[in-house]
């Protein structure tokens, strides 16, 4: 797709990505409240989640402009990230249900 394009999904994107990472760190009995800074943390150290993408995503929210090939790579990082983080909740399941 066009940056342009890929930016705006990015961007709208973000609150669905974040209720996402809340319920994985309500699950892990986290602070899935936090805001901010404490968000950020908790999911970087809790769920071990890689901090400069998280903080890549967000920035999308926040309306900061990124040059049109950090746009087409983080499209295709972030995409694997929630494929990762999806994998990552089957495997939290299926060890609750052994």
């Amino acid at each position: 797709g066009a940056p342009k394009q890929l930016q705006v999904i990015l961007a709208r994107g973000v609150p669905s990505v974040v209720a996402i990472l809340r319920g994985m760190l309500y699950v892990r009995g986290g602070h899935w409240n936090a805001s901010g800074e404490g968000f950020r943390s908790e999911c970087a150290e809790r769920l071990r989640q890689p901090r400069e993408l998280l903080d890549r995503m967000l920035g999308y929210a926040e309306a900061k402009r990124a040059r049109k090939d950090e746009v087409r790579r983080d499209y295709l990082e972030i995409l694997t990230w929630l494929e990762q983080m999806t994998l990552e909740v089957d495997r939290w399941t299926t060890e609750e249900h052994k």
